[in-house]
């Protein structure tokens, strides 16, 4: 599964490691894909910017509480959902417990519904129906990022830098490598580093 984006680029990386020329531009492109899905993977949530629907248990929702997986919660763009209106116009809950999704069936008051966009909060102040209805609750947003967080791009930076010299060093980063150099492969460098993780606690929510 790729990255749903790249987490940094190959300019910011090259001037990270210093380097000028060419010759690498497809392994440290291939880095940076392989990197970039490593930390949502670990993270466990994406950033690029899209809309995105998810799916509860009223277990998952205690006092009516939802954290999505892909805050920050926006206005499709790099505005927040702050007001009223944005959560009108942006976001959308249901709860059907026959999971038949009907537009009329279960939607919940907006003006019933608060948001704290950053964290990836939505509350509904009348709670759920609780029981088995295991993905009873149906959550539309839009979340992510419209221009990735510097703090990450640095994280995916720090991993690419690590991960190349490692390689350079070595000697056996390119797996294969047809003679004309225009088909190449690399194998996986395993997890990521303690340095990048701890870079990474300032995104990590699945603890809060």
């Amino acid at each position: 599964m790729a990255a749903s984006t790249d987490l940094t680029t190959k300019a910011a990386c090259k001037t990270k490691m210093g380097i000028s020329g060419t010759d690498d531009d497809d392994f440290i492109d291939a880095l940076i894909d392989e990197c970039s899905e490593k930390i949502e993977l670990y993270l466990g949530r994406k950033f690029a910017k899209a809309q995105y629907t998810e799916y509860f248990d009223p277990d998952d929702c205690p006092d009516g509480v939802i954290k999505v997986s892909n805050p920050p919660i926006n206005k499709n763009s790099a505005d927040l959902v702050r007001t009223q209106s944005d959560v009108e116009t942006y976001i959308t809950v249901h709860q059907d417990t026959t999971r038949e999704w009907s537009s009329s069936l279960g939607a919940v008051d907006d003006a019933n519904l608060y948001v704290i966009p950053t964290a990836g909060i939505i509350r509904s102040a009348v709670g759920f129906a609780e029981g088995d209805y295991f993905g009873s609750i149906k959550v539309v947003y839009y979340g992510g990022y419209a221009t990735i967080p510097d703090a990450l791009a640095h994280a995916c930076e720090a991993q690419v830098a690590e991960w190349f010299q490692m390689d350079t060093e070595a000697a056996w980063g390119k797996s294969s490598e047809s003679e004309s150099g225009a088909s190449v492969s690399w194998h996986d460098h395993g997890d990521l580093s303690p340095k990048v993780l701890d870079m990474l606690e300032l995104f990590d929510l699945r603890a809060e």
